[in-house]
């Protein structure tokens, strides 16, 4: 397959998550899936594979993509009114379980670790800027005899602090976490230095556009248009079914057959695209 196996533990019925927040977290599975799918890359005749994990066991995310070169870390987060984030909500609610998927030995790798929203990112752009500031290279073996601790920066709306005290606010949310206590200090910010140089935020990545993507994607799988939402739907029960039954591995092309629905037009796109090229010549 394009894609490798799919690992899905969603939350339970009665569990914190909103209905709305589960949909939009099933739109957004379907979405990487199909969009992986579309842009897979070939080494010669094979497939690079990348292999999609949803709610890993642990924390870390909502979703990990792993390519053959790098890890892309999401957390996804609905937010119907299409508001603004604030900075401490961020560092408060996101940070901390994006941090879960950094791994101490991998942090000089090509990863990524994006925060996926229908809202907006509030008034924290110096912030921003500062995290993209930082070098991707491996983190310092002193982070934060690396960081300016004497000039204030408007990081908040309510305040000013140093980069220094910004990122020790950040280093403090994180330590909240159980599992991470026992970690040593220097070992948590040399992993938050390498989580926050690669950190983003995707805003506005609202479910009417998710429903567009998967449609997209499913026009070349479809035979007729009037069955695209009916197929979306399908798709949104399947995925929501199986995570009932806690973690489950599964394939793209298995997911699409159990819906009656056959990938080996999207899957051989650019062979195809090669060979009508040949005719028309």
């Amino acid at each position: 397959p394009v894609i490798g196996p799919v690992s899905m533990e969603m939350s339970q019925p009665g569990g914190s998550a909103t209905i709305n927040g589960i949909l939009y977290q099933i739109l957004g599975v379907i979405h990487r899936a199909a969009s992986i799918r579309l842009t897979a890359t070939k080494d010669s005749d094979d497939i690079v594979e990348a292999q999609l994990t949803i709610e890993p066991v642990g924390g870390g995310g909502d979703i990990r993509i792993h390519f053959p070169n790098r890890l892309l870390v999401e957390q996804w987060k609905a937010k119907s009114d299409r508001g603004t984030w604030s900075l401490q909500q961020v560092i408060s609610v996101v940070i901390p379980d994006l941090y879960l998927a950094v791994d101490n030995t991998h942090l000089d790798d090509h990863s990524e670790y994006r925060f996926v929203t229908e809202g907006r990112r509030g008034a924290w752009q110096v912030a921003q800027t500062f995290f993209r500031n930082l070098s991707r290279n491996s983190p310092p073996l002193d982070p934060l005899g690396s960081l300016d601790g004497t000039t204030k920066q408007l990081f908040f709306p309510d305040g000013l602090c140093t980069e220094r005290e910004l990122f020790l606010r950040i280093a403090d949310a994180v330590r909240q976490r159980r599992s991470i206590r026992d970690e040593s200090e220097q070992l948590t910010y040399r992993k938050l230095w390498h989580l926050l140089a690669r950190f983003d935020i995707v805003e506005e990545c609202t479910q009417e556009y998710l429903r567009q993507q998967i449609h997209a994607f499913l026009r070349g799988v479809v035979d007729y248009r009037e069955d695209l939402d009916a197929k979306r739907y399908e798709l949104c029960g399947v995925i929501l079914e199986l995570a009932a039954r806690s973690e489950v591995t599964i394939t793209p092309s298995d997911l699409l057959r159990r819906v009656g629905l056959n990938d080996q037009t999207v899957q051989n796109w650019s062979t195809l695209r090669a060979n009508l090229a040949d005719q028309l010549e």
